[in-house]
């Protein structure tokens, strides 16, 4: 062994940080290092005796009183003339200054024990310092002189008979090699020590040839082998009691169990890993056995978890001072944040990570991060933002002169230019990529390249152009047997085709990719194709036929989301990119004048994925007839409903009244050209947060959980910033022109004073309630609104038995105390008007309200399954109206993170709620992201987990014109009235006082759901 009569080698390390394919190779450079930490390992573990000055020093780690003893006994070695033990005292001499790192030196020293050994003709001794100056210069990172000096050892150990030295040149040769990417020379090496271990009964040398050839098959991506020598080395492990080696085999089987698949398989023997390293204190291993389950549960798409690992492993790292470990870390939780729809996070850890990569100089991870970051602001709608990322990444690439780089981020920056509307400069973008692909002679991305162009030509309406893009993708995707993307190809084909008015070459188009996607079993695009032979056949005025396939598309989507089982985020993006089928599906039975199945079907679409978590709340089925089968009087559906669908550039109306009867409209938009109805009705929610002055003037300590936030009026799609329509103008502006198209048609229909809205898109953030009608009168004089997100949410709701949700008890929550929060460098300020609100309450209800250190996270995710009203007033987030509460207790030395005080809309739908009405008094706590499945918010969340109704605010609130808003809804609600006149009791109230009558003071609430009312007599303090 190095220190001995003969040098020895460590088994090598695998980056458990690295568990994808493409990592592996990337995790060469980790074994590097992990290989000079092992070289320094096996010098301190001695001598094996054979030399007089290590028998002297058993286990000795002082490395310079062991520098000064061998630097004695060389002088005096010297000084009688004993080359002998001259050569013997370099020998240890230079084992010493590498262990105290001086390399250099070291190798010098093993140099002059070379000369000594070959002036005494000593080829055992000449071995032993070939095998030294090997290790020596291993730990200098210099492999080429290494491997060297490594056959030279083996080729003396080979001819002295020394097969123990055989075999450890043949293992230091093997990771040599390892470190050089050449996995076949590593594999023959490894191979001959594990023959020469086994023939000597070396089970030590036994595992170690079986671990080291394990991880190099898993190099070479051969993870049944990388299996087979895993389970050896393990078994060898325990036999002979190194704890530390089965703790290495575990994680490397986890590797090539994570690589082919076995995820669950790879998690269990992470967490064995794990359980090892923390009984040794090894906290670099554990670090990186963190970030392995982090990667494991992000391969299983349970992104929770992942989002759990990678802080462990954070935290580690920042404990540790490792900064390249702490950038992988911001990077993972990006990543896995993003994944989980919340891209303020992904935004946030993605910018931590770039910081880092920039400190460190690492180019590529800087480029990465760039990417990254641009990807998260295409998908939040600031795609001016997402352009500036995306030209970081550019110029970084062009710095490095990474040519394939700079032709990639060509590619983002026409994506970005193509989501701003600005075609021809896309078309630009993809050209500059695709000239660097043909360059580069990737044919992947000259592939990506023309279709992205294709794309962009049938946006400018330039068909035959996109066609020609199309054709030339096609010929990349048959030449490289990529069917799938064959059949992707075919259906852009067919929707060029249809442009150009050339129906049967889209239809035959259209049935290619149908073809395909049968063969290689996607549904998905299975159910996309259908859809576009729907489109077709549709333009050919043949609508049973069009019918047909839409309905075909739609099954194939459920099909498919049947498979997400209890994920909800996924649902909502799966349901969001199929809606087109059901849009499509119920516009043709309008066409031919089925009203009812046209209302049945449109309804099928809506907030399916809420329905799947009523459905489990509940334990009831509250869906309803399928279209083409229902009997007149089975619809039995609450009366004074409206509900409300866009498509295109029209807006349709169905009006549910008594006895089932149906009235049905529809009404053509006048929009701008290349704009449609959702994009209109977005613009036209701003111009009314404009005209009801949102945000201005309004005494407000600040309820936002976004420190530096926008108010709702800026925070809009500029694609949707339009003009109004000449007809809009000539009236009395957006609340008039709204009631008008979309509640004047029906109001002396509806029977009594109260009307039930099912919106639909950018509607869903309408404030009906102060649409004006023709004597200026607001909509909430004359009817009580309420809003569902669904027919068959409310039909569930109204199915449920009245005993399921609790009679009695109030949580009150408000000012939770949030003093050690952080939000974009800030810290968030405490609200007194939010405390004195729940104060006031807790008189009017007789309960006690929780508030400051008390409303913890936890107390009241506890509390929240108990009682019959549930009111929190706190900071809410723009975007999601998610709560900021008290940190939940963590150590003393950590900055609270956001998922300790956060009450997100994961936290709320995990939780059973037995609750009549849950009120959330934050500011715009009615927000969230407007999806085929309606406002996916906090909101939602409440109403998903049990909640009978919410009354949510759509906009910033203001202190006092709440507080007296508040006064009067309990006041009301107490005296036995339902939720709905409470709430219209209140805003008379404001609108009727001197100091709020102003829109913005008494019409931010709007409730959702049912109609309650509450019982409060048993409330205690």
């Amino acid at each position: 062994m190095i220190g001995g009569n003969e040098y020895d080698t460590v088994y090598f390390k695998s980056d458990l940080a690295i568990c994808s394919l493409k990592g592996l190779r990337k995790g060469v450079n980790s074994f590097k290092r992990w290989f000079s930490r092992s070289a320094e390992e096996t010098v301190e573990n001695g001598s094996d005796g054979q030399v007089a000055g290590f028998s002297c020093l058993p286990g000795s780690k002082d490395t310079k009183f062991m520098i000064g003893y061998y630097e004695l006994e060389l002088n005096v070695n010297k000084r009688i003339g004993y080359k002998a033990g001259e050569g013997r005292a370099y020998d240890n001499l230079g084992i010493a200054l590498q262990m105290s790192g001086d390399f250099k030196q070291a190798i010098v020293c093993h140099k002059e024990h070379l000369n000594i050994a070959l002036e005494l003709k000593d080829r055992a001794g000449e071995g032993r310092a070939y095998g030294n100056l090997g290790a020596a210069y291993c730990c200098m990172n210099d492999m080429d002189h290494a491997i060297d000096f490594f056959k030279l050892n083996l080729s003396i150990s080979k001819e002295v008979g020394q097969r123990a030295s055989e075999g450890r040149a043949c293992s230091c040769l093997g990771q040599a090699y390892v470190t050089q990417g050449k996995f076949k020379e590593a594999e023959d090496y490894f191979k001959q020590h594990l023959v020469i271990a086994r023939e000597l009964g070396d089970r030590s040398g036994e595992g170690l040839a079986c671990g080291n050839l394990g991880l190099v098959y898993s190099y070479q991506e051969e993870f049944q082998k990388a299996l087979e020598y895993g389970e050896e080395f393990l078994s060898i492990a325990k036999e002979i009691g190194n704890s530390d080696w089965e703790g290495e085999a575990y994680g490397n089987l986890g590797v090539a169990y994570h690589n082919l698949s076995d995820i669950e398989q790879a998690i269990d023997y992470y967490k064995l890993h794990l359980s090892i390293v923390n009984e040794m204190g090894r906290r670099e291993v554990e670090q990186q056995v963190y970030t392995s389950l982090g990667s494991a549960y992000y391969s299983h798409r349970d992104f929770k978890q992942a989002v759990e690992y990678h802080r462990l492993s954070l935290n580690v790292a920042k404990e540790l001072g490792d900064r390249s470990s702490e950038a992988k870390a911001y990077e993972s939780l990006s990543d896995a944040y993003s994944c989980l729809n919340d891209y303020k996070q992904t935004v946030e850890y993605g910018t931590l990570n770039l910081t880092i990569s920039k400190e460190e100089g690492i180019k590529s991870e800087e480029a990465a991060a760039y990417e990254r970051l641009g990807n998260a602001y295409l998908v939040l709608g600031d795609v001016e933002q997402a352009l500036a990322y995306y030209n970081q990444r550019l110029h970084v690439a062009t710095e490095v002169g990474d040519i394939s780089g700079e032709g990639c981020a060509y590619g983002l920056i026409g994506t970005a230019y193509q989501s701003l509307g600005q075609l021809e400069s896309a078309v630009e973008y993809h050209q500059r990529h695709l000239c660097i692909a043909e360059v580069t002679e990737n044919m992947t991305e000259q592939g990506h390249a023309y279709r992205n162009m294709g794309v962009a030509y049938q946006s400018l309406g330039e068909f035959k152009q996109a066609i020609e893009c199309f054709e030339k993708f096609l010929g990349i995707a048959k030449n490289a047997e990529e069917r799938e993307n064959e059949g992707i190809v075919y259906g852009d084909l067919g929707e060029a085709y249809l442009g150009l008015g050339d129906f049967q070459r889209a239809i035959r188009y259209q049935e290619l990719r149908l073809s395909i996607a049968e063969e290689v079993g996607s549904k998905v695009e299975q159910g996309n194709a259908y859809y576009a032979l729907g489109s077709v056949y549709e333009q050919l005025e043949n609508l049973p036929e069009a019918f047909n396939c839409f309905q075909l598309s739609v099954q194939l989507f459920k099909d498919v989301k049947a498979c997400f089982q209890s994920k909800d985020d996924w649902k909502i993006n799966f349901q969001e990119n199929c809606q087109c089928a059901y849009i499509g599906s119920w516009r043709v039975l309008v066409k031919q004048g089925k009203w009812i199945d046209g209302l049945l079907t449109a309804e099928e679409g809506r907030a399916q994925a809420l329905m799947d978590l009523m459905t489990s709340q509940y334990g009831l089925q509250g869906s309803l007839p399928e279209p083409d089968v229902q009997e007149k009087g089975v619809l039995n559906l609450q009366p004074n409903t409206l509900f409300l669908a866009l498509d295109e550039n029209m807006l349709h109306r169905w009006l549910l009244l008594e006895n089932n009867e149906v009235l049905y409209r529809a009404e053509e938009i006048e929009t701008e050209r290349g704009t449609n109805a959702k994009e209109f009705f977005q613009s036209l929610n701003n111009h009314i947060f404009k005209e009801i002055e949102i945000g201005t003037a309004v005494r407000c300590e600040d309820r936002s959980l976004d420190v530096l936030r926008q108010d709702i009026v800026t925070c809009r799609n500029k694609k949707a910033d339009q003009k109004m329509p000449q007809s809009f103008h000539r009236k009395y502006g957006a609340l008039h022109w709204l009631y008008e198209i979309i509640i004047e048609p029906f109001v002396d229909l509806v029977e009594g004073n109260e009307l039930i809205i099912v919106p639909d898109g950018p509607l869903c953030l309408t404030p009906f309630c102060v649409l004006l009608d023709s004597n200026s009168r607001f909509l909430c004089e004359t009817l009580r609104l309420r809003v569902v997100p669904s027919l068959s949410s409310l039909r569930m709701i109204l199915n449920c038995s009245d005993e399921y949700h609790s009679r009695h008890g109030a949580l009150l929550v408000g000012d939770p105390l949030v003093e050690e929060v952080v939000i974009n460098g800030e810290k968030l300020p405490q609200l007194p008007f939010a405390r004195m609100e729940v104060e006031m309450i807790g008189d009017i209800l007789l309960a006690d309200p929780v508030t400051g250190a008390r409303a913890t996270k936890d107390e009241v995710l506890r509390r929240l399954q108990q009682v019959a009203l549930v009111h929190i007033a706190a900071h809410g987030c723009l975007k999601t109206g998610e709560i900021a509460l008290c940190p939940n207790p963590t150590r003393a030395s950590r900055t609270p993170e956001y998922d300790d005080f956060v009450l997100t809309i994961s936290d709320v739908l995990e939780v059973k709620l037995r609750a009549r009405l849950v009120v959330l008094s934050c500011c715009h706590s009615g927000q969230g992201k407007v999806k085929a499945e309606g406002v996916v918010g906090i909101a939602r969340a409440f109403l998903a987990a049990g909640a009978r109704s919410v009354l949510a605010s759509l906009w910033t609130i203001d202190d006092e014109a709440t507080k007296e808003f508040m006064r009067r809804f309990y006041q009301n609600l107490l005296g036995g009235r339902r939720a709905s006149e409470s709430l219209n009791q209140a805003m008379k109230c404001l609108r009727e006082s001197h100091n709020y009558g102003a829109v913005k003071y008494w019409a931010p609430f709007v409730l959702i759901g049912d109609d309650p009312v509450c019982d409060f007599g048993k409330n205690k303090r």
